[in-house]
């Protein structure tokens, strides 16, 4: 029995136009999945026939109840790479870990060294990943948590602020301020004069 995963990603490819509602027969299963960020079909000769992006997929199972959202997290990332998408923004991608781990094997088959440092290419990739998928969250998170097609999440009602006007100080208070920097020496007595009408408004 087909997975859900493959069922949608068809949907999705036959909605797109990618092929006929009739064709998906030819499609395999088996050497269809998931790689990096998209859904990949192949046909049964291994030709790649449409690629799906993740987010798409995952969001047509979600509406029609077929996948869980397993926490919070998984549903911002899931939701924000949608965005993304719909967007034109940078999706982040991650190693197939199948082909990393066969890699590592490669590597520490033919020699140690490699295997090791292709173990730490892999290790610092997934690293990367998870960085820059964090990174799109906040992003998303940042402009409102917006719906697919949406640049930012318009702002239903802004709080109006009011400035308050500054309380200038008194006339006897600044009058003091000015004889206590006269004494201090910061201002002349002609300094002081001045100001001191101008204060009195004279």
């Amino acid at each position: 029995m087909a997975n859900d995963d493959f069922i949608s990603a068809l949907n999705i490819a036959v909605e797109r136009g990618d092929f006929t509602s009739n064709q998906k027969s030819h499609i395999s299963e088996k050497l269809s999945g998931y790689e990096g960020i998209d859904y990949v079909l192949r046909d049964q000769s291994g030709k790649v026939v449409a690629k799906i992006n993740q987010g798409l997929v995952i969001g047509k199972l979600e509406r029609e109840g077929k996948r869980l959202v397993a926490n919070s997290s998984d549903s911002n990332q899931s939701a924000a790479i949608k965005w993304a998408v719909s967007m034109g923004y940078p999706v982040p991608s991650k190693w197939n870990g199948c082909l990393s781990a066969f890699l590592v094997i490669i590597g520490l088959c033919a020699y140690v060294v490699p295997g090791l440092i292709l173990l730490l290419i892999v290790w610092n990739n997934g690293r990367q990943y998870e960085r820059d998928m964090k990174a799109l969250v906040e992003k998303w998170v940042d402009a409102g948590k917006p719906e697919t097609g949406m640049k930012v999440r318009p702002v239903e009602q802004l709080e109006k602020v009011e400035e308050k006007p500054d309380a200038s100080p008194s006339t006897e208070t600044r009058l003091e301020e000015l004889t206590s920097m006269k004494e201090k020496g910061l201002i002349s007595q002609e300094e002081y004069e001045t100001l001191r009408k101008k204060t009195l408004g004279l």
